[in-house]
């Protein structure tokens, strides 16, 4: 079993407001083994992922969180010899529990499950650079809403992201990574 832990911490913002946070993430990918059926760089994995973000309204007093945590499932190739590329899929399944107001008096709570499919694609450029893309995309499955307006209906979290990445090897066991991209 190869295990990889992720941890993360983000800051987003514009001219509307920002949103600030962290994730993680833990997959056990089973690697080739004498039983084992998959080959030629291919291993199926399992783990769980979460993450937790507030955020601040710049235009008003809005402020709020949210957090999701829940399974995971994936695949992953990793490509020997002169031209490594990898490539990894997982699918998500998480619960999100969301809350937010204003200083006027306006307070909702939403919670639901959404799934996620998660997307990278990488190349080793030498030694100690690695440059990659991913894709993900959210969609709910069902939420609910409590509100202090009458009628507020649930917000459809979903979201597409692609991003671009550099990665920098650090030492046999770390890497850092920067990225950019749109959402």
């Amino acid at each position: 079993i190869e295990h990889e832990p992720i941890l993360g911490a983000f800051y987003i913002g514009n001219d509307l407001g920002e949103s600030k946070g962290f994730y993680g993430e833990y997959m056990a990918w089973l690697r080739r083994g004498q039983d084992y059926i998959f080959e030629n760089g291919w291993s199926p994995g399992a783990g769980i992922y979460g993450i937790y973000s507030e955020f601040d309204s710049r235009i008003g007093s809005y402020q709020g969180r949210e957090g999701s945590i829940g399974p995971q499932l994936g695949i992953k190739y990793i490509g020997y010899g002169a031209n490594p590329f990898n490539f990894q899929l997982k699918g998500r399944l998480v619960w999100e529990d969301m809350s937010g107001g204003t200083a006027e008096g306006y307070h909702m709570e939403q919670d639901g499950l959404k799934a996620g499919v998660y997307t990278e694609a990488t190349k080793k450029l030498d030694e100690k650079w690695l440059v990659g893309i991913i894709g993900e995309y959210w969609w709910d499955i069902s939420s609910s809403r409590t509100s202090t307006w009458s009628g507020d209906t649930p917000s459809e979290r979903g979201m597409y992201s692609v991003d671009l990445f550099g990665q920098y090897k650090i030492s046999e066991d770390w890497s850092a990574r920067a990225s950019a991209g749109i959402f």
